[in-house]
């Protein structure tokens, strides 16, 4: 029964919906940008969107380490996180590359680190050459690793772009527009569906 829509919530709905539909023709009229009141206008199509917010916000601690602000989008990103944690670990730089660690993320963060662990392989000592460091890739990243694999096992090289049974002729027959070199998952895994399964 707390599934069933209620009448606040068909009344809800009926708001967001008439506030959607201003909000279109206050942004996408010709000529709107050279009303005088403009930004009134916009700003009062963006107050009729009802808000609900049953659940407070509540600050988390993130234990034991708390919130890095270190992009860890590159290389050099996930270097600087692995620095961090070993200065809040209170642990100097010799205790700290004495022992494995394991480091689970995402996929771009675990090969980001693999990277960089072949990056440095020569560096002066164990610390720097993040000997300790073992990447592992965390278990929701595994399907999209799974459906990247199949993209490059199965897409065709060379002379195989010609292949019927190749996923870029597939991709390219269906007009796709993703990039199959670089894929993403609900794109990548729906062309696998479609075409091998």
């Amino acid at each position: 029964s707390e599934f069933m829509p209620t009448v606040e919530d068909d009344v809800r709905l009926d708001r967001s919906f008439k506030s959607i539909i201003v909000q279109f023709i206050v942004a996408y009229t010709p000529g709107c940008k050279k009303w005088t009141n403009y930004n009134d206008f916009r700003q009062r199509a963006k107050d009729l969107t009802p808000h609900d917010r049953p659940l407070p916000v509540e600050k988390t601690e993130t234990l034991p380490f708390g919130v890095f602000d270190v992009n860890e989008g590159s290389r050099d990103g996930v270097v600087e996180v692995v620095e961090k944690i070993q200065e809040r670990s209170t642990l100097t730089k010799a205790e700290f590359g004495a022992n494995a660690r394991i480091f689970q993320g995402d996929w771009l963060s675990v090969n980001n680190l693999r990277l960089a662990k072949n990056h440095r392989y020569e560096d002066i000592n164990s610390f720097e050459k993040l000997e300790f460091a073992m990447p592992e890739g965390a278990l929701w990243h595994f399907a999209y690793n799974g459906v990247k694999m199949t993209v490059k096992t199965h897409k065709g090289e060379g002379a195989n772009l010609l292949d019927p049974a190749a996923l870029k002729q597939h991709k390219d027959l269906l007009n796709r527009t993703w990039d199959i070199n670089d894929p993403d998952y609900a794109p990548a895994k729906s062309l696998i569906r479609h075409s091998l399964i």
